[in-house]
């Protein structure tokens, strides 16, 4: 089994009566899609979003927005759904976005390894992984992927600090 702490669909499915994708991505400014727009591009059924306050500036001057994207239920290409969504957000002006289980998300941990379990994609604007926990991933390849948008996450923040 991959490296995630429980299965996707089972995961996404916490609230009882839809299935949830909460994403993250980091923008510098804001993100550049409409939630309805989204939902359509990606066959949801809803669209939220939630800003992320980075009170210790961690992150330098970027944005991080939560997008969660529902679903009446876990869709039959679960997969595709996913880089869909991920693919989006990088399309909106996402310098990286990720996929992390509801409740996964601390500024000081964001896209750390010891968090690597509870994210299940990852995109900057040329390369996107997804981990739906099975066999292709082992522990240490996941928790490599995820460290890798987080130096990815690192250098846009610092490149931002240097402007």
């Amino acid at each position: 089994m991959g490296s995630l702490a429980r299965p996707v669909a089972e995961a996404i499915t916490w609230s009882g009566t839809a299935a949830t994708v909460c994403a993250f991505a980091a923008f510098r400014g804001g993100p550049t899609l409409e939630p309805a727009a989204l939902a359509r591009s990606v066959g949801a059924s809803e669209v939220r979003t939630y800003y992320m306050e980075d009170e210790d500036h961690v992150l330098g001057d970027l944005d991080v927005w939560e997008v969660d994207v529902d679903y009446a239920s876990v869709p039959v290409d679960l997969e595709g759904h996913l880089a869909s969504v991920l693919r989006r957000l990088v399309e909106a002006g996402g310098l990286v976005a990720w996929l992390g289980f509801e409740g996964s998300f601390d500024f000081e941990h964001v896209l750390a390894e010891d968090v690597s379990n509870q994210v299940y994609g990852v995109a900057t604007d040329d390369w996107l992984r997804i981990n739906l926990g099975d066999e292709r991933w082992t522990d240490l390849t996941w928790a490599s992927t995820v460290l890798r948008a987080r130096a990815a996450l690192r250098a846009a923040a610092a490149e931002g600090d240097d402007a």
